[in-house]
Parts: structure tokens; sequence; C-alpha cells
């Protein structure tokens, strides 16, 4: 994910995942590493919301949170509330021109 521009237009990217209904989730799991690019003073955070479904409207709740430093490698986890719809990741860099991987992103059962 490439950071965004940071313009009033452009402050976030975000990717969503959908959870299937039919079984029960208790954990987001996924590696992170940020790029070496930029500024040594650059942090890149990523938010992780769940959106859960009601009968009047959608509810999206930020569970985890979690801030990097450029070049760096580490595990993102976070607690699923049961009957969760989709885990919502968004990225927000203090600066732009760097970029997080997300790998092996899995949700595990509860």
């Amino acid at each position: 994910m490439q950071c965004g521009t940071n313009q009033s237009d452009d402050r976030y990217r975000e990717v969503e995942y959908s959870v299937p209904a039919t079984t029960s989730f208790a954990r987001f799991e996924a590696g992170l590493q940020t790029s070496a690019d930029g500024s040594p003073d650059q942090r890149v955070g990523l938010q992780l919301f769940v959106r859960d479904q009601y009968a009047r409207a959608d509810q999206t709740v930020q569970e985890a949170v979690r801030t990097l430093a450029p070049n760096s490698t580490t595990t993102f986890a976070a607690q699923i509330p049961q009957g969760t719809a989709a885990v919502v990741l968004r990225l927000t860099c203090y600066l732009p021109g760097s970029s997080l991987r997300i790998t092996d992103p899995h949700l595990i059962g509860g």
C-alpha cells in the first residue's frame, strides 16, 4: 500500500476484507513491513476497524492501531468481536513517499 499524498482529499489508504458470516473468528493477524523511502522521521500508522452490521446502520469501531518507523518489520494482531462483517485496515502516513507491505493477512477462528 502506497502512502497518500497528505492533500486534504488523500489523507489515508484503506483495504477492506469481508468476514464470512458462516464462521466465527476471534483474531486478525498479518505481517507488516515498511519501506526505507523518505525521511528517517517518517512514521506510518495502521489502524484496524471492524464493521458490524445492524438492522438500521453499519457500525465501524477501531479495534487496534500500530505505528511503525521506516524500514521496519513486525506482526500485527487484533481481536475480532463476534458478529464482525468486515475488517478494514487504514494506512496513514505522516509524510508522503513511503509504503507498507501487508503480508499473509488471515483470520483465526474462535
